[in-house]
């Protein structure tokens, strides 16, 4: 009877599969770069302006590989996203010349959602993009 012997060698294989897996990385990181900018203009689009200091203050950061972070630096964008219903303690100020005491104050702010429906809808696109990679 005559012995077969089959030598399989994958190295090559996983070698060349390793560099095809390395290179859709590298265009998937750059369409994360896309979709923070994306985010950021969808977000600025919506963005309710006033003195627009909260607009100019709405930027997207690539924070590392596959990472990126969209920031509203304004101290009031979560209330401008979220909404606010409560009491507000006001500290001791001038107004018109005149003193004005501490004191409590309810407010009532409803929600203007901007931020996260800018960031949704640039996923979106992030996840169709990402779908039609090809190596």
């Amino acid at each position: 009877m005559a012995e077969v012997t089959l030598n399989i060698d994958v190295n090559s294989a996983i070698k060349e599969l390793q560099g095809d897996v390395s290179e859709l990385m590298k265009k998937a990181d750059r369409k994360f770069a896309v979709m923070g900018a994306r985010a950021e203009a969808y977000t600025k689009a919506a963005a309710p302006v006033d003195t627009g200091f909260h607009r100019r203050n709405i930027r997207h950061v690539k924070v590392g590989f596959l990472h990126v972070r969209l920031q509203a630096a304004a101290k009031y964008a979560s209330v401008l996203e979220f909404g606010f219903n409560g009491a507000v303690k006001v500290k001791a100020h001038k107004r018109k010349g005149h003193d004005v005491k501490a004191h409590t104050r309810q407010m009532n702010r409803p929600a203007r959602p901007h931020i996260v429906p800018g960031a949704e809808r640039a996923l979106r696109q992030l996840i169709t993009d990402l779908k039609s990679l090809k190596v």
